[in-house]
């Protein structure tokens, strides 16, 4: 399914102003993603609405809602931010659009907490080695 999934969103193009896509299916991959590894508090504000990641070694709280003390934040459009999360090329040099309030240090371990693809997340490589 997951891999049905990626498939699809590679071939879909931009989207009729009938369309709908929600970030939160990105929220959804970003689970199963994880690495594992990382400590830290992090909220995106896509489009004005909160999500929050917290991240502590093992788990990984994804969902919904703001991050009081964050130690990153980003705020920007969906389309930028899941970019961001998806494209290795876009994590190293961010959309315009996309403002990060906190420590660039701690915005690459939020973004190197998380494998660009399924396969990557699949990689049997350690943690350290995929977030290359």
């Amino acid at each position: 399914m997951h891999a049905l999934g990626s498939w699809g969103r590679a071939h879909l193009g931009e989207p009729t102003r009938r369309e709908h896509r929600s970030f939160d299916y990105l929220m959804v991959a970003l689970r199963r993603r994880y690495l594992g590894g990382a400590k830290l508090r992090a909220e995106l504000v896509v489009d004005d609405a909160p999500y929050r990641i917290i991240l502590d070694g093992d788990r990984a709280d994804i969902a919904r809602g703001d991050v009081p003390a964050a130690d990153v934040r980003l705020r920007g459009a969906g389309r930028s931010l899941v970019q961001v999360f998806l494209d290795a090329k876009a994590r190293k040099r961010l959309p315009a659009d996309i403002v990060v309030e906190g420590s660039r240090t701690v915005l690459k371990s939020l973004l190197n907490a998380f494998a660009t693809s399924d396969a990557a997340a699949a990689s049997p490589l350690l943690p350290a080695q995929r977030a290359r």
